[in-house]
């Protein structure tokens, strides 16, 4: 749920989980890089997940503090893709949370080449 002062409580979609999940999209001819985004629940401080691609680290998600009074939050992860990353027109990524401390919230990712 959130909500700015003044406006009615608004629900949003979003899932926990401490496991990992890959995620697929289209990768255009030529992409040499992606940033990925992630909508999730900033009320859940300490959640951290590894981002993988093709089995090489290319940087983490990590959420230190909690903020209950503005819960829906964005944050994004610049990452260089290497040649045979976009295999067929696809690109994977893995989503790794399964050393975080608390349950990793995820609502939408959006990748943009």
């Amino acid at each position: 749920m959130d909500a700015e002062a003044g406006q009615q409580p608004q629900n949003y979609r979003v899932r926990e989980r401490q496991n990992s999940q890959e995620l697929g999209f289209h990768c255009p001819s030529g992409a040499d890089g992606v940033l990925l985004s992630r909508v999730y629940d900033a009320g859940v401080g300490a959640q951290e997940a590894r981002v993988l691609v093709g089995g090489r680290e290319a940087g983490t998600f990590y959420e230190a503090y909690s903020n209950p009074s503005r819960r829906k939050a964005q944050d994004a992860l610049w990452i260089n893709l290497w040649k045979g990353d976009c295999s067929a027109g696809r690109l994977k990524i893995t989503v790794d949370s399964s050393t975080s401390a608390v349950p990793f919230t995820e609502g939408t990712y959006t990748a943009s080449f």
